[in-house]
């Protein structure tokens, strides 16, 4: 059994390992699965700047493009140079 954390704009799922959290408990990864339709890389250095760094990432088969945004990290994953980003992770 999971949850759904609805707001005012948007909602957020979590998978059944929520019966382990308590008060207390903080989420340290947000994964997101995006719909390759609008996210590229190109538009994320655009409204962010120059990526931290951006590689080609043998392990994950694909490309990493990470930005740090205050004591946060965003790694947006795309398989493809020219590819939209299909996966991103909130550190």
């Amino acid at each position: 059994m999971g949850s759904l954390l609805l707001l005012p704009q948007f909602g957020l799922g979590f998978d059944s390992y929520m019966h382990g959290l308590n008060a207390k408990s903080r989420i340290a990864i947000l994964q997101l699965y995006n719909e390759k339709q609008n996210l590229a890389p190109q538009n994320v250095r655009l409204w962010l700047g120059k990526p931290n760094n951006e590689y080609y990432n043998e392990t994950a088969g694909g490309y990493e493009m990470t930005c740090r945004l205050g004591k946060h990290t965003i790694v947006f994953n795309y398989e493809e140079e020219d590819d939209l980003i299909d996966f991103t992770n909130i550190y």
